[in-house]
């Protein structure tokens, strides 16, 4: 048997083993796609449980103080957030993976560490949203009158400190973002346009991180922010498509 392949080797035709390593690279498409959808499904249940301001103005303090302390589920909606989170980190991470193949480069362990530690701030500002701000909003609308400004400077502090951690949390997801768009282009397992939807979603999170660091959730933060709300499902629904076909392919 072993003289028979190294006879069709020698011939020139191809041996008739599969390829392991791009039949593992094409299942772990399909894993982080699912993580992916995953991750965009529990933050849309969270997001349904989130507090919105009455006003529209998430930069309108005292509206949106009130409406934290009325909510009973802020902490449980942000533990869900940060859930997804998690969920959605580890999708990269198994993307970035499949996408280096058997050659990581220099921009796809950086990338790797980048999305690593986009998790920790995001760990921090979720504590800092969920937890932190909770308590200061709470003590806030049941202090005494006289009691009233001073509690609600603490609770002003607790907001800053979550845009501090939103915005480094986004520039550290963006520039993650922007080395797996180009470790997708120069895979052999994607196509490029895959990578430039991931990597503008990436540029536009660094945009973002940015403007929150100096404006808060301002109307501008929210427009810079919103198309990657599109761009980043649709990345995942083309994933998804693309890894369905490939495993059907090796099947």
């Amino acid at each position: 048997m072993a003289e028979a392949t190294a006879k069709s080797q020698a011939a020139g035709r191809p041996s008739e083993a599969p390829d392991t390593s791009a039949v593992g690279g094409r299942r772990a498409l399909g894993q982080a796609a699912s993580l992916l959808i995953g991750s965009f499904i529990l933050d849309g249940v969270a997001g349904a449980l989130h507090a919105s301001p009455p006003t529209g103005d998430a930069n309108d303090l005292p509206a949106i103080f009130v409406g934290i302390a009325a909510s009973d589920v802020w902490p449980a909606a942000h533990f869900l957030q940060f859930a997804a989170s998690l969920i959605f980190i580890a999708g990269l991470l198994v993307l970035y993976q499949a996408a280096a193949g058997r050659q990581p480069s220099l921009v796809n362990r950086g990338g790797s560490v980048l999305t690593i530690l986009a998790a920790a701030a995001g760990a921090i500002q979720y504590a800092v949203d969920g937890v932190a701000l909770k308590h200061a909003v709470d003590a806030w609308a049941s202090a005494a009158p006289p009691e009233k400004a001073g509690a609600f400077r603490v609770a002003e502090l607790a907001r800053w400190l979550e845009w501090a951690t939103t915005s480094y949390a986004a520039l550290l997801l963006g520039a993650a973002l922007v080395l797996l768009g180009i470790t997708i282009a120069h895979s052999h397992l994607l196509p490029a346009w895959l990578g430039a939807l991931f990597a503008l979603s990436g540029v536009l999170d660094l945009v973002s991180g940015v403007v929150v660091g100096e404006q808060g959730f301002s109307t501008a933060a929210t427009a810079v922010s919103a198309p990657t709300v599109i761009l980043l499902p649709a990345a995942t629904i083309a994933l998804a498509v693309i890894a369905f076909r490939r495993r059907r392919a090796i099947t």
